[in-house]
């Protein structure tokens, strides 16, 4: 099979700008390389955290990347004995590109807001805390989040220090505040839109621990709301 067969869609443009778009450029590809930075996935796992997309098109367009060699399946051992799916390390590389373009685009999530019928995941909160995270000195201190959407919760785990914040391990100490809402509710916190120690009336947010350490969780991250603010450089989300 020939390339262009392989690769239908594509730009006659001698350009990396054009090749990255090729790439992109499909619906959901961009989503579905930003689930896989979460780790190695199954076909249905990614099936229902994209929700809108139909099993026939994501089919279509996990077979594209990996025509194109940015992600591959792979078996697991049994007991498991199901295939995943997971970045090469051309996907891997992706990373730094994903960062800025999540970055820009927090520009516009904050503008509009959730939407009706926006569809969320709690887990979304950790790569959030590894984009936004502030990579110049911030306060030492080891804030929990529990991200809670009905039945489903994520605990993310966050520490400041000298090095800047990032995400923390369970074994990392215990937190001085552990802070549980939605993932809007979580997100509006990180951005000091709200304040965990005095939610607004109706907000599902709760804080346990100390109030001063959850009003400080602005200082741990950097947000650029189009005053031109230059975060520093990330890990994945692991």
């Amino acid at each position: 099979m020939s390339q262009r067969a392989q690769n239908p869609f594509r730009y006659a443009q001698f350009c990396s700008l054009a090749r990255a778009a090729e790439v992109l450029g499909h619906r959901w590809n961009l989503l579905i390389l930003r689930e896989l930075f979460h780790g190695p996935m199954r076909f249905r796992d990614l099936r229902d955290r994209l929700r809108d997309v139909s099993s026939s098109v994501l089919a279509e367009r996990l077979k594209d990347l990996e025509a194109r060699g940015v992600i591959a399946q792979r078996e697991l051992p049994p007991p498991a004995a199901v295939s995943v799916y997971e970045l090469t390390a051309d996907g891997r590389a992706f990373w730094p590109a994903l960062v800025e373009i999540t970055r820009w685009g927090a520009r516009f999530l904050l503008k509009s807001g959730l939407q009706p019928g926006d569809h969320t995941e709690p887990d979304w909160l950790r790569g959030a805390v590894a984009i936004f995270a502030r990579s110049a000195p911030t306060p030492p201190h080891r804030i929990e989040f529990r991200v809670r959407d009905g039945r489903r919760e994520a605990v993310v785990r966050v520490i400041g220090g000298p090095g800047g914040t990032r995400l923390a391990a369970e074994d990392e100490g215990a937190p001085e505040a552990r802070i549980t809402g939605t993932l809007p509710e979580c997100l509006g916190v990180i951005a000091g839109f709200l304040d965990p120690s005095a939610p607004p009336e109706g907000s599902s947010l709760r804080l346990e621990g100390d109030p001063a350490v959850a009003r400080a969780v602005p200082r741990l991250f950097e947000i650029d709301f189009g005053t031109g603010s230059t975060p520093g450089p990330s890990a994945p989300p692991h």
